[in-house]
């Protein structure tokens, strides 16, 4: 029968990495049925006919920011994979990726909707990446990590292969518009203090960004 991966990362926090990451550790481990290119919610027939069209013993992929209604009978049985970064340096290489100025970041209720969809992920069973981590850690570890919490074995061998195709030069190549720099603290540099003072007094269902950044071990200072 197959199990659905979830990359349901923060958005802008590495999520598309760890999605490749997935696939990657999938493939090479010979347990990979489907890899779905869009989000869930883009699904016309639904999650469960998705994994009625690939049976087998594997892994089907579908990445979701936000945890749809359709993928929640599936959680039980999935892997999901959940990373989240300095939302300072979110909204930085949102405005740089989706070209939108900071006014629009805060009168679009970008914030809140990331703090949405945090609290929906939260209580569920994962494997949680800080980006940070992520990005000073040697990434063969982060391999291992994963393929263990995936119960798929790989050599050594693979494991460096996993790492090689996750690298920031083939991470550009395959989503050339996609994949930025990914430097951390770069809201220190691009962000002004008044700029600084209204991200972090957005706030969401009670949680404001200051709190959510002492929450993960972030100062929530400027």
């Amino acid at each position: 029968m197959s199990r659905l991966i979830i990359p349901a990362g923060m958005a802008r926090s590495g999520s598309t990495l760890q999605h490749h990451m997935a696939v990657e550790i999938a493939r090479r481990g010979d347990v990979l049925l489907y890899d779905y290119k869009g989000l869930a919610r883009m699904l016309d027939d639904g999650i469960g006919t998705l994994l009625d069209a690939y049976p087998g013993d594997g892994y089907v992929i579908v990445k979701s920011h936000t945890l749809i209604d359709d993928l929640r009978p599936h959680i039980v049985d999935a892997k999901v994979l959940y990373i989240y970064r300095d939302i300072r340096d979110v909204i930085v290489s949102w405005m740089g990726f989706q070209d939108m100025s900071f006014g629009d970041i805060i009168t679009g209720r970008v914030i809140p909707n990331l703090l949405s969809m945090w609290q929906q992920w939260r209580p569920v069973e994962k494997l949680t990446w800080r980006y940070e981590d992520v990005m000073q850690a040697n990434m063969t570890d982060n391999v291992r990590e994963m393929a263990d919490y995936l119960e798929v074995e790989l050599s050594r061998h693979h494991i460096g292969k996993v790492a090689d195709a996750i690298g920031f030069e083939s991470m550009n190549a395959a989503y050339p518009k996609h994949v930025r720099n990914g430097s951390v603290g770069q809201w220190k540099d691009a962000l002004t203090r008044p700029q600084l003072g209204a991200i972090l007094r957005q706030s969401y269902n009670g949680m404001t960004v200051a709190a959510w950044l002492r929450l993960h071990g972030y100062e929530a200072t400027f």
